[in-house]
């Protein structure tokens, strides 16, 4: 065990469907890794699906007889899956600052993707590595991309094909971070802020990675872009009820708009 168990995680509730929320609630990663696999973002795909079935086995852990540290699952310790759910997913918020910079030259991209990890592997080794150290090392691991970046290419933070949607991210990740650091404050509610940091963090990714740059109709997959050059979506998203229905909508655009570009 490399980082120490919090308090909250070793007590559950008295009701096995909201003690399964966590797990269920990882269905939202699905879409962002269809449209990676899509896309042939080979390496992001890779990383995204590492750390996705690390939190999967994670939070099957933690609806298991015997808990977090009594618990055994694919001939490992529940505690060191839990590791390994916490370092992916600090993997992945690196290879994500390098999309979220407009990184191009993959030897400044190679700077978060083997940094942290080899700083990781070196105190994991020295039996030195906490919670804190790790977040300081991918702290410095973004900070020596930015500076590198800031130095040979430039930051361009609107380099997507849609600042609506990369708006709407970024909307997500701050109610995905939000929710994160609630069961410090609630810890008997973790697993509803912890099932929300999921959803939110899910369909932050999907919507920043979704490269549709323009009214796609779904029907006849055509585009066209208007005055503006801004995204105008067709009548039938009007037609949707509710965040849930639009996103689905959505996916849509962005599959046909991935298969369109990789065919």
């Amino acid at each position: 065990m490399l980082f120490v168990v919090p308090e909250h995680l070793l007590h559950r509730t008295d009701y096995m469907v909201l003690d399964s929320m966590p797990l269920l609630t990882m269905y939202f990663c699905i879409p962002t890794l269809k449209q990676m696999y899509r896309e042939r973002r080979s390496v992001d795909a890779v990383v995204f699906t590492a750390a996705f079935v690390a939190s999967v086995l994670y939070h099957i852990c933690s609806v298991m007889e015997g808990g977090l540290l009594g618990a055994r699952l694919c001939g490992m310790e529940c505690t060191t899956i839990r590791d390994l759910d916490i370092l992916s997913a600090q993997f992945v918020l690196a290879r994500t600052y390098n999309f979220l910079l407009g990184v191009e030259k993959p030897w400044v991209g190679a700077i978060s993707a083997f940094t942290f990890p080899l700083v990781i592997a070196f105190h994991a080794m020295a039996d030195t590595l906490t919670l804190r150290l790790a977040g300081q090392a991918l702290l410095t691991s973004l900070l020596l991309t930015t500076l590198f970046q800031i130095a040979f290419q430039g930051i361009k933070p609107f380099h997507f094909h849609s600042k609506r949607y990369w708006s709407m991210a970024m909307g997500f990740y701050v109610l995905g971070f939000l929710s994160f650091v609630q069961p410090n404050k609630f810890p008997e509610q973790y697993w509803l802020w912890h099932s929300l940091w999921h959803v939110f963090m899910s369909v932050g990714y999907f919507y920043l990675y979704c490269r549709a740059p323009l009214k796609l109709e779904i029907g006849t997959g055509t585009s066209t872009t208007g005055q503006s050059g801004r995204i105008q979506e067709n009548a039938g998203a009007r037609h949707e009820r509710g965040w849930m229905g639009k996103f689905v909508y959505h996916e849509q655009i962005c599959q046909r708009f991935s298969t369109q570009a990789t065919s």
